[in-house]
């Protein structure tokens, strides 16, 4: 739960004209503001041994936006009668929120003198990590390291669940360890998270993880990225929306792994913003077999360089 949920953004990522509906908390005191109310709530049965076993998560996000003829109000009464699905993101002291399952919106008149516009979010789900192992995910992710909307904690041996990579490039996971190891030389090639609800303009974020070795063949090949991406990202490819990255080379922030390394970045101003990925990016100066070993990966807003749930 996140008491002091103090920005939250409405995702339409599935309009003709993409676009994304800011909402400024009810206690900035501005025109058109609203506020937030989100909760989780374990729902159980009850065994014949009287032991209750939960059996689904309830995400309720509850928004008030006072001010019947604000244009956000608008915008949202097009969404819920065009019956258009959305994402949700946010961010508070305590964490951020990314409701990354497309949502129907429902929308209630109030009719009073206060002009409150009642809007409502809900999923039901199954508790913990549900889909393919690559795209294993949370419904609705609250709390500090955004990069655990997906399971990116766990892998096989051909695979990081959570992640997708280019061609020419290998991913395993084994005794805790993800890896990521280049196949052919000579091309730029990545491996990044899917794509994490993040339409925060000059928000910056903290990138962090445990490296416990890499490899280059040549200096400042592998690389921290973070990729910043607009609407087609959601259901695209692991090349699509890119429109902007940031980089940091791996040899500038190890000393001597293995060793926890972190990196900030500032989102673009830019309008296209949707989403973020996250990973490793070995640019065109790689050889074959050049590689980053790593653990307990994290994408925080706020400052934070541990690893957390």
């Amino acid at each position: 739960m996140l008491p002091l949920l103090s920005n939250v953004a409405i995702l339409d990522y599935s309009n003709t004209t993409p676009t994304v509906i800011f909402l400024d908390n009810i206690m900035e005191g501005v025109d058109g503001a609203a506020a937030f109310g989100f909760t989780q709530e374990l729902r159980s049965i009850q065994q014949d041994d009287n032991q209750q076993r939960g059996y689904a998560t309830a995400y309720s996000l509850d928004i008030r936006v006072v001010k019947a003829d604000d244009t956000n109000v608008a915008i949202l009464k097009d969404i819920v009668e065009s019956q258009r699905k959305v994402q949700i993101a946010g961010y508070s002291p305590d964490g951020v929120l990314a409701w990354t399952e497309p949502t129907q919106l429902v929308f209630s008149e109030q009719i009073d003198v206060l002009q409150v516009n009642p809007i409502q979010a809900t999923v039901l789900a199954p508790s913990g990590y549900s889909g393919g192992d690559d795209e294993a995910r949370v419904p609705v992710f609250a709390g500090e390291n955004l990069l655990r909307v997906y399971d990116v904690s766990t892998g096989n041996a051909s695979s990081l669940h959570g992640f997708y990579e280019t061609a020419s490039i290998t991913t395993s996971q084994a005794g805790g360890y993800m890896n990521v190891v280049t196949a052919t030389g000579g091309i730029s090639v990545w491996s990044v998270t899917r794509p994490i609800p993040f339409p925060w303009r000059n928000k910056t974020v903290t990138v962090s993880a445990l490296i416990a070795n890499y490899f280059n063949d040549q200096t400042d090949v592998a690389k921290v990225i973070v990729q910043w991406r607009n609407a087609d990202a959601w259901q695209g490819s692991v090349v699509s929306g890119v429109f902007e990255s940031n980089t940091a080379n791996i040899d500038d922030l190890v000393t001597s792994a293995p060793e926890r390394v972190s990196t900030e970045f500032t989102a673009p101003d830019d309008a296209e913003l949707f989403y973020a990925t996250c990973g490793f990016l070995f640019n065109s100066l790689q050889l074959a077999g050049d590689h980053v070993n790593f653990a307990e990966p994290a994408l925080t807003v706020g400052g934070q360089t541990g690893y957390s749930i």
